[in-house]
């Protein structure tokens, strides 16, 4: 809850012409190719109410919630 932790975000764009994410598309993948690999790196944020034209989407870092997603799924 509450804000990401700084440099928790980053913004990615597959094209110049598709540099938003759709609305409602919150928790969508950032996935990137690595070693024939691929690995979850970002999910899309809730912190935009809508996309927005020329600007990235907005996407939280996976990364650094691993520990937290870790100690969630021993609890489940």
């Amino acid at each position: 809850r509450g804000e990401a932790p700084r440099g928790a975000s980053r913004g990615a764009a597959a094209s110049r012409r598709a540099l938003a994410a759709p609305q409602g598309d919150y928790g969508g993948p950032l996935a990137c190719l690595s070693h024939d690999c691929w690995v979850l790196e970002g999910v899309i944020s809730p912190a935009r109410v809508c996309a927005r034209a020329n600007q990235p989407a907005l996407f939280i870092r996976v990364s650094l919630y691993v520990d937290w997603i870790h100690k969630v799924m021993r609890m489940l």
